[in-house]
C-alpha cells in the first residue's frame, strides 16, 4: 500500500490556490489569515493542522487537516460511522461531552492526490492544561476542584457509554465559554461496535501508559490518563506551588513523560506517594503501581473504575447522551440498544460545566 505524505505548507499553498473543496469547506475568505504573508493561519498538533473558519452565516468551524502520514481508508471509514453515532438524533437527557463533527474525504487537492479533513464546531475557551495551570498560579484552590469534578465526571461518561478516545490529554480537553467540557480530538475516538480498527496514534507521551500497545486498540484507553490529569489536579489543589517546579505550558499539567516512563526514578511521584494527604497519597501510590504494570489492561485493574456503579438488570438497558456542545441539528445522540456495552448503563447527567466566572467566560445560555 502506498503511504502517502504532505506538509503543512502545502496545505497552505492549497488553500491559498483554491485548491481544496470549497462546497464543503467554505469560501478561503472565511479562513482565518496573517502572518507576515496573510495566508491560511494552522495551529497544528501532534498528527494534524487545524484552521479557523467563519462562513458568511457567522457560523465558526474548525477545519482539521492532516499533515505527515495520510490517513488510509481504513481510518477514514472509521472516523466516518463515528460521525454517524454522534449525529443520532433522539431525545436524552444525559450530558457527553463529546464534539459532534463531519469527514470529508476528498478536501484538500496535493498534486495528484487528495487529503481528507475533519470540519466540527469551532470551541471557544481554554484548555484543561492551560486553565489548570494558570487556577494553580492564581492560588484559585476553588477553580482545581471544579476542574477535579469536571474531569471524575467526564471519565464516569465514557465509562457508562459506549466510547473510548485514545488520546485523552490536557491539549485536547476544552472548557468552553459556557463552561462545558469538550473532547475536541476525534481522531482516536472508538465505538465499541466497530472491531479491530487501525492503530494510528499512541495518545500524549505525557498521559499514555509506557506499556499501551503500539500496533492494536486497548479497551478502556481513555481511563489511565484521566487518572494522570485527575492526580495532577488534586496535587495542584492541595499545593499549587507545585506547577513552578513540575510540568510544562505545552501539555503537561504535572507528570512529563519520564515520570511514566521512569516512575521509581520520579521526582514528582516520590513527593507524591510521600504526601501527608490522604486521598491524594494513596490516589499516588496507584497510579504509580498502574504506571508500572507491564500490560494497560493490568494499569486499569489497578487503577479501578472511576465509577462503581449499582448492577442492575441487563434487560430494557438504554443509554442516551447528549451533546455538550449544542448546535443546530447536532444537540442530542444515541447509541442503538444494541451497540450499548452490556457493563456501561444509563444515568441521568447534569451538563459536565465550570463556572465560567472563574476563568473569565460566560454562563449564560
Amino acid at each position: 500500500m502506498l503511504v502517502q505524505t504532505v506538509r503543512i505548507s502545502e496545505i497552505i499553498s492549497s488553500l491559498k490556490n483554491d485548491n481544496y473543496n470549497v462546497r464543503r469547506l467554505g469560501n478561503y475568505s472565511g479562513i482565518k489569515q496573517g502572518g507576515p504573508f496573510n495566508e491560511p493561519l494552522g495551529n497544528p498538533g501532534a498528527t494534524s493542522v487545524t484552521f479557523r473558519h467563519n462562513s458568511k452565516k457567522n457560523i465558526t468551524r474548525a477545519i482539521r487537516v492532516p499533515y505527515g502520514v495520510i490517513p488510509g481508508d481504513e481510518t477514514i471509514q472509521r472516523l466516518d460511522k463515528m460521525s454517524k453515532f454522534l449525529r443520532k438524533r433522539e431525545k436524552g437527557s444525559n450530558n457527553f461531552s463529546l464534539v459532534p463533527f463531519e469527514v470529508i474525504k476528498s478536501a484538500v487537492y496535493i498534486q495528484d492526490f487528495e487529503v481528507p479533513a475533519i470540519v466540527m464546531p469551532w470551541i471557544e475557551g481554554k484548555t484543561l492544561h492551560e486553565l489548570a495551570r494558570n487556577f494553580a498560579r492564581a492560588n484559585n484552590q476553588k477553580g482545581l476542584n471544579l476542574l477535579i469534578k469536571g474531569i471524575e465526571k467526564l471519565g464516569k461518561q465514557f465509562q457508562l457509554s459506549a466510547f473510548d478516545h485514545g488520546d485523552i490529554s490536557g491539549g485536547n480537553i476544552m472548557i468552553g465559554e459556557k463552561g462545558l467540557l469538550h473532547i475536541i480530538d476525534p481522531d482516536t475516538l472508538l465505538h465499541e461496535s466497530i472491531t479491530n480498527p487501525p492503530l494510528t496514534e499512541l495518545g500524549h507521551v505525557s498521559y499514555a501508559h509506557p506499556n499501551r500497545n503500539p500496533i492494536q486498540w486497548e479497551s478502556d484507553l481513555y481511563r489511565f490518563p484521566l487518572e494522570v490529569i485527575v492526580v495532577s489536579l488534586i496535587a495542584l489543589s492541595i499545593k499549587p506551588s507545585l506547577v513552578k517546579i513540575f510540568g510544562d505550558d505545552d501539555n503537561s499539567i504535572l507528570f512529563v513523560q519520564d515520570d511514566l516512563i521512569k516512575p521509581q526514578e520520579s521526582k514528582l511521584f516520590n513527593y507524591l506517594c510521600n504526601h501527608n494527604d490522604d486521598k491524594l497519597r494513596e490516589r499516588a501510590i496507584r497510579l504509580k503501581s498502574a504506571t508500572i504494570a507491564k500490560t494497560l489492561i493490568d494499569a486499569n485493574k489497578t487503577i479501578g473504575p472511576i465509577y462503581k456503579g449499582k448492577n442492575l438488570p441487563l434487560n430494557n438497558i438504554q443509554t442516551n447522551l447528549k451533546l455538550a456542545h449544542k448546535t443546530n441539528n447536532l444537540s442530542n445522540f444515541t447509541p442503538l440498544n444494541s451497540q450499548i456495552s452490556s457493563r456501561r448503563k444509563g444515568h441521568k447527567m447534569k451538563p459536565n460545566k465550570i463556572p465560567a466566572a472563574m476563568y473569565g467566560g460566560n454562563n449564560n445560555e
